[in-house]
């Protein structure tokens, strides 16, 4: 399952969360897409919870947890994953859209 918010930030444009594989996906508006290993869904939570994502990842993510920056034909390859699911498909996947739950009808709107 891969979840993805929606949420205003200064320093990161975007993120996602595989449960299944404990891997966190952040996109800094600096620039890169980097991918953060064995996140536990605790620290997930309070990242997506945190009022300053930014700050939370300082402190609680950067050096905690082993990072690379992704390539940029495996964000292309992510988006482009995404870009072809339908929602059915998603469904069958087990994938959550947490910017859906609650508001029935919308679209994922990256990986």
């Amino acid at each position: 399952m891969l979840y993805v918010d929606l949420f205003d930030s200064k320093a990161i444009a975007r993120f996602a969360y595989d449960p299944d594989a404990k891997r966190l996906l952040i996109d800094f508006k600096t620039g890169g897409v980097y991918a953060y290993q064995e996140v536990p869904r605790a620290v997930f939570a309070g990242f997506r919870a945190a009022q300053s994502k930014g700050q939370f990842f300082q402190t609680a993510i950067r050096d905690r947890f082993t990072g690379r920056r992704l390539a940029p034909a495996e964000v292309a390859a992510l988006e482009r994953r995404e870009a072809r699911g339908t929602d059915s498909a998603l469904r069958e996947m087990g994938r959550v859209d947490i910017t859906t739950l609650g508001r029935p009808g919308k679209r994922a709107v990256f990986f």
